[in-house]
């Protein structure tokens, strides 16, 4: 039995090269199992699982047991080791001493808890430290005196609650510093003295800090990344009031390329705070309320802002001038109800606008302005999800000449007016699911040349004309998913003639007229499941082949269908396309020999029962009408084996 308050890490030392060790402890005793020596491209990587390590066992001891055999005999490039399954650790000022060539520490997941002020003396060309997850809680502020080769620290996942001031004072080699998952609360002006021209990436995330002095970040002259994350910044001292971002504080960062601040409690934002370089700034889930007229107008070099998750209300003019550069701008989740005139002006290059998740009422002059979206000649995508939007009036998207993608899902939309997308001659995608759609004007969408994808899911349509999609010849995907349709009209989908997938599911359908589907020569899905049809009628499903040797599928499921209510030329006339047919979940006793016998000949294939499925097709084996396809199984399995009766 091990005496855990007595266990002691046991450091494992060999006189080669430069090298690297990785520690996680274990316990005083070395056990026969659990531990591995493997050499990989000259690096030797030493580790135990869930091993107890005895206080008299030395470094020799592990590398005659387990390493000898790789590393006897040539210089390793790295010697890495690994302890796993133990948390008692304790380290003497004079655990590295022994190795000044040492290259990378790691110790993680143990009760580290303090790092003494000469654990790592002498340790000049260690380049890498990674101490993580082993609870400190204090650091002397000469631990890292010694390190002027280091590059990376991460001391992340501990419980510390302050930087020592100095504590980084001699390192001028390091570029990445990681302090993410502690308890710092504060930054000043000394925390990051003597980092002047080497650090690159700085995370602070997921910390408890509420205060950043306007010179907190004073020196780090080569910074480019800054996450600041997760933290609960709301008071800012001197030049600035309660809950903003003050003027310079991160204006001398001349180098900064990314700022992470999602996740505090912003609520203002002062112009001057940031520096010009910046290229991204994530403000995610704040509590921003307004920017002030030109408070951004600095950030010449900006190319993705994310106000999303905030609470803006009111988009006004000179928000964000200066912005010209701007690709993306994300202010979903917000509470906009208001954009005013010309707001979006200065946008040249803006490609990607998110309003959605706001509450916009109104897509008119009431309460965005006709020329709101003015100035955005190269937006390809316009996210209005989720807002409050219930008519689409005006020639709102005019300007949008470049638009590629318009979501416009989730809102009140009744009516598709005539020249509602007028102008928008290059948009691929329309998202106008989950609206309350019961009239679509004829040619409403004929403007829209370039469409792939148009989503009317979950509306309340009731009638389609011939009228309806007239202009869609490059559409792609129609989705009429879980309307009021009743009745598909012949003509319908005729200018679809690129149409690869329909959906009709979920609707009332019960008739659908004579070659309604027969120009679809593209169509791949064709699904209408969980309708009302009980009778198909000649030349229902015919779709003309047009040397597409494809298969379509032709999902009939949950409908209403009997086998004696199936014309024998519903699917075949001369010419025809072949077809995966699905019939199962309807009420089917049998399966008529017409059309199926010469169906199943032409190469087509149907699907009758699911055995996965509750309450299949009630196929009567005895009936002497299913005796056609019950005496050919034997000959052909493959072509009846989702017919039942086995």
């Amino acid at each position: 039995m091990v005496n855990r308050n007595n266990a002691h890490f046991v450091l494992f030392v060999v006189a080669f090269a430069s090298f690297n060790i990785w520690i996680i402890p274990v316990y005083s005793i070395v056990s026969q199992t659990g531990c591995e020596c493997l050499n990989k491209l000259g690096t030797i990587r030493f580790s135990c699982n869930g091993v107890n390590v005895n206080g008299s066992a030395s470094g020799h001891h592990f590398i005659d047991r387990y390493c000898i055999e790789k590393a006897a005999s040539y210089v390793p490039k790295k010697l890495e080791m690994a302890f796993h399954g133990g948390s008692m650790l304790t380290m003497r000022d004079d655990t590295f001493q022994r190795i000044p060539n040492l290259s990378a520490v790691k110790i993680a997941f143990t009760d580290l808890s303090n790092i003494t002020c000469n654990l790592f003396s002498n340790l000049r060309q260690l380049e890498t430290l990674e101490l993580w997850y082993d609870q400190i809680n204090f650091i002397c502020e000469t631990s890292f005196r010694d390190l002027s080769n280091i590059k990376t620290i991460t001391l992340s996942g501990n419980k510390l609650h302050n930087i020592p001031s100095g504590l980084f004072r001699e390192l001028k080699n390091l570029t990445i510093l990681d302090l993410d998952a502690n308890d710092i609360d504060s930054i000043s002006s000394e925390t990051f003295i003597g980092l002047l021209r080497g650090l690159q990436e700085l995370s602070l995330g997921s910390n408890r800090i509420t205060t950043v002095c306007d010179n907190g970040f004073d020196g780090l002259l080569t910074i480019q990344s800054i996450d600041m994350s997760d933290n609960n910044i709301s008071f800012v001292p001197d030049k600035c009031l309660q809950s903003r971002i003050p003027s310079r504080a991160f204006d001398k960062l001349t180098n900064l390329k990314y700022l992470n601040l999602l996740e505090n409690r912003i609520e203002y934002i002062d112009s001057e705070a940031f520096a010009d370089n910046l290229k991204t700034l994530d403000l995610v889930a704040n509590k921003i309320r307004d920017i002030e007229a030109m408070g951004l107008a600095d950030l010449i070099e900006l190319r993705n802002l994310d106000l999303s998750r905030n609470t803006v209300h009111k988009l006004k003019k000179d928000m964000f001038f200066g912005l010209n550069k701007l690709e993306s701008l994300d202010l979903s989740y917000n509470k906009i109800d208001t954009i005013e005139l010309d707001v979006f002006e200065p946008f040249d290059n803006l490609r990607s606008l998110a309003l959605g998740n706001n509450k916009l009422t109104r897509l008119d002059i009431a309460t965005i302005s006709p020329n709101a979206f003015t100035g955005l000649p190269e937006l390809n995508s316009l996210d209005l999800y989720n807002n409050k939007i219930t008519s689409l009036n005006g020639n709102i998207f005019i300007p949008l000449a470049n638009l590629n993608e318009l979501k416009l899902g989730v809102n009140g939309i009744s009516k598709i007016e005539p020249f509602t997308f007028k102008g928008l001659k290059n948009l691929r995608t329309i998202d106008l699911r989950l609206n309350s759609i019961n009239v679509i004007a004829d040619r409403a969408f004929k403007d829209l040349r370039n469409l792939t994808n148009l989503d009317l899911g979950h509306n309340y349509i009731y009638t389609l004309s011939s009228q309806t999609f007239v202009g869609l010849n490059n559409l792609k995907i129609l989705n009429l998913f879980q309307n009021k349709l009743t009745f598909i009209p012949k003509n319908v989908f005729s200018d679809l003639v690129s149409l690869q997938r329909l959906y009709l599911h979920n609707n009332a359908i019960m008739q659908v007229q004579d070659n309604c589907f027969s120009n679809l020569a593209n169509l791949q899905l064709l699904n209408m499941r969980l309708n009302q049809l009980g009778y198909i009628t000649r030349g229902t499903f015919f779709i003309e082949e047009r040397n597409n040797t494809n298969p379509v599928v032709i999902n009939l499921r949950n409908n209403k269908m009997k086998a004696d209510q199936i014309r024998m030329d519903a699917f075949l006339k001369n010419k025809s396309r072949k077809v995966r047919l699905e019939l199962q979940q309807n009420l089917m006793t049998y399966i008529p020999e017409e059309p199926f016998r010469l169906f199943l000949a032409l190469g087509n294939s149907l699907h009758v029962i699911d055995p996965s499925a509750p309450n299949s097709n009630p196929i009567e084996c005895e009936n002497k009408l299913n005796k056609w396809w019950l005496d050919d199984r034997d000959n052909n399995p493959r072509l009846y084996q989702d017919f039942g009766c086995k």
